[in-house]
């Protein structure tokens, strides 16, 4: 064999370890810890559009995660993504409680007068 000329298979090795994984829109969101909603959410409303798709196959995209992990620390990640969410729950929260208080005092008064 020619010793100017790798073998196959180390021609090979290299081509593989060059490559970079590419993630599915659907999978992206459990990367970075976040319901698929919110990470939604924040692709569509960020003032940064996100990193356009590595590989497209009909409807299914492909994304590098070294692109779109730099464009999520670039919009906030995670306090961007839940901020909303976090904001509607904690109200949520206050009059579900708020309600229960109310409706606990309105038995309690009932009770008490049978």
């Amino acid at each position: 064999m020619n010793k100017y000329l790798k073998p196959l298979s180390e021609a090979r090795k290299t081509a593989k370890q060059q490559r970079e994984p590419l993630f599915e829109y659907c999978e992206l969101h459990a990367q970075f810890d976040v319901l698929p909603g919110q990470f939604h959410w924040a692709a569509t409303h960020a003032d940064t559009p996100m990193p356009a798709a590595r590989l497209v196959n009909g409807g299914r995209k492909w994304y590098a995660m070294s692109e779109v992990r730099l464009w999520w620390e670039a919009i906030g990640g995670r306090d961007f993504a839940c901020s909303k969410h976090t904001e509607r729950n904690r109200v949520y929260q206050q009059r579900y409680k708020a309600a229960r208080a109310a409706k606990s005092l309105l038995t309690d008064e009932i009770t008490m007068t049978a």
